[in-house]
């Protein structure tokens, strides 16, 4: 089937990355059972037919193989997810039209909010490839190609996506920052993983959007949050960290950041400080 597709696809149409022809393989959930050597021997036969190895990109279910990098889908219905070099989108997300699915999912498009949203996390997120959720998976709704409904209205919201995030350069600023909502509005710091111990909600208080740990079933207790690829070169310096939380309950809250070989608190525990909603607080690390 790999060999079938680029031999129909003029070389000259081809999209690569360092030279090597970009492909996406979906879900493992179809296939009944491969290792490392099912992909080794396909890039093999690859590039004795078309003089280059493959760029493979993995859906996340594939375990246990090396390849050059791996995508997240769902993302239409679940919202935007990076996964090293790749970060993947999409407009929002409808099955109710599908007849044989019991439990219906929606994310509504919110007249293109939710597109756009997504295209700014992408923007600040230091990815090298950026895949759609979908170009015309009618039935789900996830569709940004012409249509009756919308016209070109997603194709020109992609246009324009595309065009923020090969222009943005987060590699010589001074700061990051994100702001927790519904829709996060992130510049070179964003959400990290959003599930199992990382779980968060949004709650409005006080006018304002936060997140907190959602508790439910299984203890989550950890907001995750990402600095752009962009910094990894960056100069060693010395680091101000300012968090503006909601001053309630009877809890506090530390700050961490993860590193190898070993991760280094900022702060122990945030006290409260009643009657200031939200407090703000700076904290320094050298």
């Amino acid at each position: 089937m790999i060999s079938d597709f680029w031999s129909i696809v003029p070389a000259s149409l081809w999209a690569v990355v360092d030279g090597k022809p970009l492909t996406f393989i979906y879900s493992a959930d179809f296939v009944r059972d491969y290792n490392q050597w099912t992909f080794d021997i396909i890039s093999k036969r690859f590039q004795g037919e078309f003089g280059a190895s493959p760029y493979f990109v993995l859906e996340a279910s594939w375990e246990k193989v090396r390849t050059s990098g791996a995508f997240v889908w769902g993302v239409a219905l679940n919202g935007p997810r990076t996964m090293g070099r790749i970060g993947s989108l999409g407009p929002g997300y409808d099955d109710r039209a599908v007849s044989d699915r019991p439990l219906k999912s929606v994310r509504d498009r919110e007249q293109g909010d939710v597109y756009k949203a997504a295209w700014d996390e992408i923007a600040t997120s230091g990815v090298r490839i950026a895949t759609i959720e979908t170009w015309n998976e009618w039935h789900e709704a996830t569709e940004v190609a012409p249509s009756i409904e919308y016209g070109r209205h997603f194709l020109d919201m992609t246009a324009e996506g595309i065009r923020r995030w090969k222009e943005a350069d987060f590699s010589k600023t001074s700061y990051v920052w994100t702001d927790l909502g519904r829709f996060p509005y992130v510049r070179g710091l964003r959400p990290a993983l959003r599930a199992q111990d990382g779980a968060w909600r949004v709650r409005n208080l006080g006018n304002r959007e936060g997140a907190y740990p959602e508790h439910a079933g299984k203890l989550s207790g950890f907001i995750y949050l990402d600095v752009g690829n962009e910094f990894i070169c960056a100069a060693p310096s010395e680091v101000w960290v300012t968090v503006e939380y909601y001053d309630g309950g009877t809890d506090g809250w530390y700050l961490e950041y993860d590193n190898v070989p070993s991760s280094r608190r900022f702060l122990r525990r945030a006290p409260k400080l009643r009657g200031r909603l939200p407090d703000r607080r700076r904290l320094r690390r050298r």
